[in-house]
């Protein structure tokens, strides 16, 4: 199975969107690590269907990672995190990302209230 999710992550850098689908319908568990790292890729492509791919697995083990994430000094990392625990909305994560909205780096805090204001939106619906 490693070989076929690094294949399939390979695919997704050569810009196959076949295999961002495929990623994430396989929902193994050993995918969401490997998939977290891919958020750091440099092509803004890979980075978005990668998240979609973490959205559609429905594992509390990626909102569990995208958490992490929010503490790391990268800030293209950081955003798609949040983009990404705002799909999810699990409300679990809802005081980590109140903690970013002061955060130093401005976009970080604006995607940061963003997201929060769709997940209380999400909440009282």
């Amino acid at each position: 199975m490693k070989k076929r999710i690094s294949n399939l992550l390979n695919r997704i850098r050569h810009k196959d969107i076949r295999a961002t689908l495929e990623l994430g319908a396989i929902k193994d568990p050993a995918a969401i690590s490997p998939m977290i790292e891919a958020l750091g890729d440099e092509n803004e492509w890979v980075r978005n269907y990668i998240s979609l791919s973490l959205h559609s697995m429905n594992n509390p083990a990626v909102t569990e990672l995208l958490v992490h994430e929010l503490k790391s000094n990268k800030i293209p990392r950081k955003l798609h995190a949040l983009d990404i625990l705002g799909m999810i909305g699990d409300p679990m994560c809802i005081d980590c990302i109140k903690s970013l909205t002061i955060d130093s780096q401005p976009e970080v805090s604006r995607k940061a209230e963003r997201v929060l204001r769709k997940m209380q939106s999400k909440l009282k619906a």
